[in-house]
């Protein structure tokens, strides 16, 4: 947990430009992608989970146990994700 901390910790230490909340959503993590491969944002996979790019507005509108319950309703896929090959990953 405080390596984890210790990675977010810059992105939030500067919270008097924009609320925390924003600057964790955007922010992007700096690691090392295989070539060919867009570096992973945090909105991308939250996206993906709700469903819609319009998350930030939904959020806001909703109870935090509505929000929580959004992500339980959604189906896990059945099949393994595919590589941009159209191979399974191992």
């Amino acid at each position: 947990m405080s390596a984890r901390k210790g990675i977010i910790r810059p992105v939030y230490e500067d919270a008097t430009k924009q609320k925390w909340s924003t600057r964790i959503a955007e922010w992007n993590p700096r690691l090392k992608r295989p070539v060919g491969k867009p570096r992973t944002r945090w909105r991308d996979d939250i996206t993906k989970t709700v469903g819609t790019q319009r998350w930030h507005t939904i959020a806001r509108s909703e109870s935090l146990q509505d929000w929580c319950s959004r992500r339980q309703a959604i189906p896990l896929p059945d099949q393994p994700p595919q590589s941009h090959r159209g191979r399974t990953r191992r």
